[in-house]
């Protein structure tokens, strides 16, 4: 058949099709032209659908670096990031958007208005049903969220410094910082070249003092070592853009984190006689705690051949509970270069363990105090904690380990339950990401079919404008598109199932397609919201309406088989005339 005279007389036969009658029976007829409008119903009174916090649209982001503008994604220490795509960071706008995976692949009901009430949500903290766990889902977002701009900026501090971008102050003002040694303040900001956030540490020098060429060598080989409790060193560079002799140190943004002293060590003034065991931290949670730091001694003394000066309960990052960063590593090596050499030497990394010791009993006993006058509060250790940990933390404190061997041995059997934990950590996330990882492929194919069926503004001199997307190839999408989204069930109400959608959708998927990028309208989704709180009030209906048949159904049959029975009583009773 020739394509070219495929008219909408020749497309009836096709209109026989159950579906295809109940979806234009009673509905607009075939050669009528749609109305292009968009009839806005207001939707359910306290009904919200759990669809209000789709992505936005958004401005463009600020405009990328070039060469002639000095941008080149590394400090005066370049050489410490590797060459990559410079990448803009999120637009302002960008807190609005919260992310909310799909509804659980089990069962056929889960659109259904069976289950209406997991499409509810009174606030966008309220979670949406997803594939992963709430708990999960609820860590991911709120990284998510950390990770956005904020929406106002403080006009005292500078907005870039040198090649970072979209500068955030995390602290107010500078200030002295304990572990360091030096006034210190802490901003968050966009690496173009990493594409990620980062943190720069400005440490506010002496005007006489200077980072000298050897200080950076030694950042660089600090660059280069990679563990995964240690947050690496990835820039160094001067800036003269607050008026001192500032300069910048360049880690990894953990987002989420907060130091051990705010979660573990909330009481600053706890003394023995007021500390009660049941508050004590958890044993295993511990143990988790006691290797993580293990390992970092470990990759310091033994990769860096160097002490870990930096063991603070303020530069100890927790994440997630027990997930544990060394902050700040390398800062004072490259400060204080040549003087820092003296790390290197023995009794410096004797006293890594000490400090460690002292943390890990202010840890466990919940005060700040236990990590200053560790002496006092060590024989609170007798009954509350188990012999084991009792002992190593002992030993720690009073200085009875020396060598990160002997610690490592004392570890060696609660390390495999961390990795335990970890490896059904990392195994549950692949779970959850082979459940998600065809959601891109599945947007680009309705994106790509939404924007062929239906349209009315293409121009050829082959077809009229209306006409276009009804004939050839175009319009067996429509039907498609109609099969897939427009199904209705026996009362003709719409039948919403997203097992169904997803199965046809997987059918026609093309794993070579390229890959678009969407821009949408912040105005489809209220439309969305009216238009599938209207199918959602129909669907509802429909079911009610199909329990009241089914209780009609049964209160007949109920009263037919009262009928037959007493027919049955007349006809046994006998005849007394």
């Amino acid at each position: 058949m020739n394509q070219s005279s495929f008219n909408s007389a020749l497309m009836d036969a096709k209109l026989n099709d159950p579906f295809a009658q109940s979806r234009y029976g009673s509905g607009r007829p075939l050669d009528e032209q749609k109305n292009v409008g968009i009839i806005q119903r207001m939707p359910l009174m306290n009904d919200g659908l759990g669809y209000r916090d789709m992505p936005v649209s958004h401005s463009s982001g600020p405009p990328m670096a070039s060469a002639s503008s000095g941008l080149t994604g590394g400090g005066d220490f370049g050489g410490l990031m590797p060459p990559n795509q410079v990448q803009s960071p999120p637009t302002a706008n960008a807190s609005q958007w919260a992310m909310y995976p799909p509804v659980p692949p089990y069962g056929s009901e889960h659109l259904r208005t069976g289950r209406f009430y997991l499409m509810r949500s009174a606030s966008p903290d309220i979670d949406a049903a997803s594939y992963i766990e709430q708990a999960t889902f609820r860590s991911i977002k709120a990284k998510i969220q950390a990770c956005l701009p904020p929406t106002t900026t403080d006009s005292k501090f500078p907005t870039q410094l040198g090649p970072y971008m979209s500068v955030t102050p995390m602290d107010n003002a500078p200030r002295a910082s304990r572990s360091l040694g030096f006034m210190t303040q802490s901003f968050r900001a966009w690496c173009p070249r990493l594409g990620r956030y980062v943190v720069l540490r400005r440490v506010i020098l002496d005007s006489t003092k200077a980072i000298t060429r050897d200080a950076y060598v030694l950042a660089n080989a600090f660059s280069e070592e990679r563990d995964s409790t240690v947050l690496r060193l990835l820039d160094v560079l001067p800036v003269t853009d607050f008026s001192d002799n500032s300069v910048l140190f360049v880690y990894d943004f953990i987002p989420c984190a907060r130091s051990l002293l705010d979660i573990f060590m909330l009481e600053h003034t706890k003394n023995p006689d007021q500390v009660v065991k049941s508050d004590f931290a958890p044993e295993r949670r511990s143990w988790f705690i006691l290797v993580q730091l293990t390992q970092a001694l470990r990759y310091a003394h033994k990769k860096m051949r160097r002490s870990l000066d930096v063991l603070d309960p303020t530069k100890v990052l927790i994440q997630d509970g027990s997930r544990v960063y060394i902050n700040c590593y390398g800062l004072k090596d490259v400060v204080n270069h040549p003087h820092s050499n003296d790390k290197q030497r023995p009794e410096a990394m004797a006293m890594d363990f000490i400090t460690l010791g002292n943390i890990m009993l202010g840890t466990i006993v919940g005060t700040q105090l236990a990590y200053e006058k560790p002496a006092e509060y060590l024989s609170l250790l007798d009954s509350g904690v188990s012999p084991e940990l009792r002992t190593i933390v002992r030993d720690l404190v009073l200085g009875n380990i020396t060598t990160i061997d002997a610690l490592v041995i004392g570890t060696a059997d609660h390390a495999y339950d961390c990795m335990e934990s970890v490896d059904v950590l990392a195994r549950n996330l692949e779970t959850f990401l082979q459940r998600e990882s065809s959601n891109g492929r599945l947007l680009r194919l309705i994106c790509k079919l939404n924007s062929v069926v239906e349209r009315q503004d293409v121009r050829t001199s082959k077809y009229p404008e209306p006409d276009w997307s009804e004939t050839d190839d175009r319009y067996m999408l429509k039907l498609f598109r109609d099969y897939v989204f427009h199904q209705v069930d026996q009362n003709g109400a719409p039948y919403l199932d997203l097992a169904h959608t997803v199965q046809a959708l997987n059918k026609v998927i093309d794993r070579k397609a390229h890959q678009v990028i969407i821009v949408s309208y912040a105005d489809i989704r209220d439309f969305l919201d009216k238009s599938f709180s209207h199918l959602v009030e129909e669907s509802r209906r429909s079911v009610l309406e199909q329990q009241q048949m089914m209780q009609q159904q049964q209160q007949q049959t109920t009263g037919r088989g009262i009928s037959q029975q007493q027919r049955r009583g007349d006809n046994l009773a006998p005849d007394l005339s």
